[in-house]
């Protein structure tokens, strides 16, 4: 089950600015009102700690105040503001000595000024020239969030520092803002682009590695599976080479197959013309695929492989299953024909 979208206040939360700014707290709604001077440009960094697990955006919201310029949210004349850059570490301790970088998946804004490169997704671009704006809809409330290429995995508790970066000039800072931290999976930032193409084909078009893919992915960031999937990697790894088996295919004819039909009790001279046959699995279990993709249907090598796929995780029970129907249904003649393809 998807977890849903939830945001989480940081504990322990300061704010410092260069060039005198001062920070007054807003009890109401955990925002933090500029005062002081208005330098040209700012950096401001925000520092607190969590014990929220599996966090997947941070989202930042910057706000109308009527203490602000055109009620704001920016300090410069109109009211705009430029957020050029944003940056966040994370450490096990508050010294940050031992910080560790986050790197983002995507952005996404309620509103982005559109006349200019100013778009929420030029705050984590890494270039100073890039970054957030807002004009001409100032005097209001705008948020902006930006999702995690990973989600951060918490033991316990950990220290976060963020740096907001104004780099614009002209006394574009943003004059009032509210910090949160985001869980859930909101596709559009915080999945990866190969994973958002994949959840873009419809369910019933999917192929069994597409739908694998999907099933990897979301399995890695689940909290009860994710170490599990890990300590299985690491056992692939140290798994030793798998023989390769020498087959011997049988001659078949490939044009033109032969029809295989139903007969009733008794009367082997009429088949049942409209109860066709054809090769395929057993519906439980995982499919079995032609080998040859240009083929339509499955052969006896393509069933023998199956058996023993090292690839499918229940081949045991496959194997098991698929033995049990042939030694019901089947003669040994066409039995033994079947495994020496494996030889």
């Amino acid at each position: 089950t998807a977890q849903p979208l939830k945001l989480h206040a940081l504990d322990d939360l300061k704010v410092e600015t260069d060039g005198g700014v001062q920070w007054e707290a807003q009890k109401k709604d955990g925002s933090f009102l500029a005062k002081g001077p208005n330098p040209a440009t700012a950096t401001h960094t925000i520092t607190g700690k969590t014990t929220v697990a599996n966090v997947t955006a941070l989202r930042l919201d910057v706000l109308a105040d009527k203490s602000l310029p055109a009620s704001g949210p920016g300090r410069v004349a109109h009211g705009n503001f430029v957020l050029n850059e944003m940056i966040v570490e994370v450490s096990p301790t508050p010294d940050f000595a031992n910080a560790r970088k986050l790197d983002f998946a995507g952005a996404k804004a309620d509103f982005e000024q559109v006349d200019r490169p100013w778009k929420a997704a030029g705050v984590i671009d890494g270039k100073e020239e890039t970054g957030w704006a807002i004009a001409p809809q100032f005097g209001k409330d705008h948020w902006a969030i930006f999702g995690l290429k990973e989600p951060l995995a918490v033991d316990g508790s950990v220290f976060i520092r963020i740096q907001l970066r104004q780099l614009y000039g002209q006394q574009h800072t943003i004059g009032r803002f509210k910090l949160s931290l985001q869980t859930g999976i909101e596709p559009s930032i915080t999945l990866p682009e190969n994973i958002q193409k994949l959840l873009a084909v419809k369910l019933d078009q999917r192929s069994a590695e597409q739908k694998q893919q999907l099933l990897d992915y979301f399995s890695s960031l689940e909290p009860a599976t994710k170490n599990l999937v890990k300590q299985l990697d690491d056992l692939k790894k140290k798994e030793s080479p798998k023989p390769e088996l020498t087959v011997r295919v049988v001659l078949q004819r490939t044009k033109d197959p032969r029809k295989t039909f139903v007969f009733r009790r008794g009367e082997f001279l009429e088949p049942l013309t409209e109860q066709e046959v054809v090769p395929a699995g057993f519906s439980t279990l995982p499919p079995m695929t032609p080998r040859d993709e240009k083929t339509a249907m499955a052969d006896r090598l393509d069933l023998a492989r199956w058996l023993v796929s090292p690839e499918d995780p229940p081949s045991m029970t496959s194997a098991s299953a698929a033995n049990g129907r042939l030694i019901r249904n089947c003669s040994i003649g066409w039995r033994r024909s079947l495994w020496a393809n494996l030889e």
